[in-house]
């Protein structure tokens, strides 16, 4: 008897861890083939790493981590005796180039006039010459006509033409002197070309003064836009380049929130609907807009169970604008009913 009621118990244990298993198994089938009624994504928002456009020492931090600054806030100083030491170059040679400007200014100005009355001079003496050449030239022909009627001695004749002959050479001479006068002054203005020349110099010295100005005003560090400082990468004293980072800085208007759409539901969102988004605190509400819908897809997000033989579901990322400031990087939020 003792050992039918040992027997009856045996079998009564095994039927009820057979029982358990076979909830245990049926929980999880259950669990595995559930559709989230809930869909969750995360948030996340616009993030700059400010860079020195200059290289240097660090001299100042003026924000540390968690702070809040305004568009144009001084986030950090870099050292400036690099640029300052250009810049006294640069208007040293700038000081140069004008005095040498204003020196062949000077020099071509006072040629130019000197030149410019040396060709008057010459064009006078040139019309003076022409006229007693051409009075020469009549008396030669008036001779010359005396002379075939023998009405003159060959000696007077030749007197005559020796004349007219001097004066053909004074004419030609005056004409040269023209010339050359013509030839320096062409002369000058290609020292005016030179002068221009000199001048374009000038605006490009004046040009790497401003560029030295303006990295003068690059080794103060300000912020491009308002937000907080999430990251300060380096501290003073340190050596910055454009390369390395000095700090990260957050723009706490411009935020979003990702969530991973299944495939077979994406055709109930629409760009620029607005929808309702609570978070962990159910307190946290804000709203958004659908502002894109990924093209691309996350393949195999939602594995398929091999127990129901369900084929692998991809998600397309939906992104919702928010621009809240209650909504910051990393929190879960979830589509809510308005």
């Amino acid at each position: 008897m003792e050992r039918w009621k040992k027997r009856d118990g045996k079998i009564f244990m095994g039927g009820a861890a057979l029982c358990v298993l076979a909830a245990l198994l049926w929980w999880q089938l259950g669990r595995a083939g559930a559709v989230p009624e809930e869909l969750w994504g995360m948030a996340d928002a616009k993030e700059t790493a400010i860079h020195s456009k200059v290289s240097g020492r660090i001299l100042k931090i003026a924000v540390e981590e968690g702070a809040q600054v305004e568009k144009g806030a001084l986030l950090a100083v870099i050292d400036r005796d690099s640029q300052s030491a250009e810049r006294m170059t640069v208007e040293g040679n700038l000081r140069a180039q004008a005095a040498q400007i204003q020196q062949t200014v000077i020099q071509s100005r006072m040629e130019r006039e000197t030149l410019n009355a040396a060709l008057r001079t010459a064009e006078a003496q040139a019309a003076e010459a022409r006229v007693a050449y051409a009075l020469a030239q009549r008396e030669e022909e008036r001779y010359r006509a005396l002379l075939d009627e023998n009405a003159i001695s060959r000696q007077q004749y030749d007197t005559v033409r020796t004349a007219m002959e001097r004066a053909e050479a004074a004419y030609a001479s005056a004409r040269a002197g023209v010339a050359s006068a013509e030839s320096s002054l062409a002369r000058n203005e290609a020292n005016r070309e030179a002068e221009i020349m000199q001048q374009e110099t000038l605006e490009s010295i004046k040009g790497q003064l401003a560029a030295v100005q303006i990295s003068e005003r690059e080794a103060e560090i300000r912020a491009p836009y308002a937000g907080t400082i999430t990251k300060k990468y380096l501290e003073e004293g340190a050596l910055v380049s454009p390369t390395v980072p000095l700090f990260s800085l957050q723009d706490t208007s411009d935020n979003w929130v990702i969530f991973k759409v299944r495939e077979t539901e994406l055709s109930g969102y629409r760009l620029q609907d607005e929808l309702t988004l609570r978070g962990r605190n159910d307190a946290l509400k804000v709203t958004g807009h659908i502002e894109s819908i990924s093209r691309k897809a996350e393949y195999a997000t939602i594995k398929a169970t091999n127990e129901r033989g369900d084929k692998d579901i991809v998600t397309f990322d939906v992104k919702v604008r928010t621009d809240s400031p209650d909504v910051w990087p990393g929190m879960r939020f979830r589509l809510a009913e308005e």
